[in-house]
């Protein structure tokens, strides 16, 4: 799960039930820091990949943004930033599959030898 707050986006654990906007930095864990925690590795590629697919768990009330998916990143040197959608939408679910559909296919393209 994913919200945009500030500028800034968090990936969020499903499940919790956020009451109020802030929730997002108690319980979320900010993209931002993971990249620059991949960053300070040293490693020559840094891929992050983000399947923005479902809706801010946000009360309606507290939405700074749209509301919906995550918000433009900038990558750091050296590093891929992979986004299923544009910046403020969501990507499609595919409901009643393991995945969403970015995710399905991203998977069975990661399989095939060469590519």
């Amino acid at each position: 799960m994913q919200a945009g707050r500030g500028g800034r986006n968090y990936l969020l654990p499903v499940g919790v039930a956020y009451r109020r906007e802030r929730d997002v930095e108690v319980f979320g864990l900010d993209a931002g820091s993971v990249l620059a925690r991949m960053e300070e590795s040293g490693a020559s590629l840094s891929i992050l990949i983000l399947d923005a697919c479902r809706d801010s768990p946000l009360p309606p009330e507290g939405r700074t943004s749209a509301g919906r998916g995550l918000g433009r990143m900038e990558a750091p040197s050296g590093s891929l930033v992979a986004f299923a959608t544009a910046p403020g939408g969501t990507a499609d679910e595919n409901r009643g599959g393991r995945n969403g559909l970015y995710t399905q296919y991203l998977l069975r393209a990661i399989e095939v030898p060469g590519l």
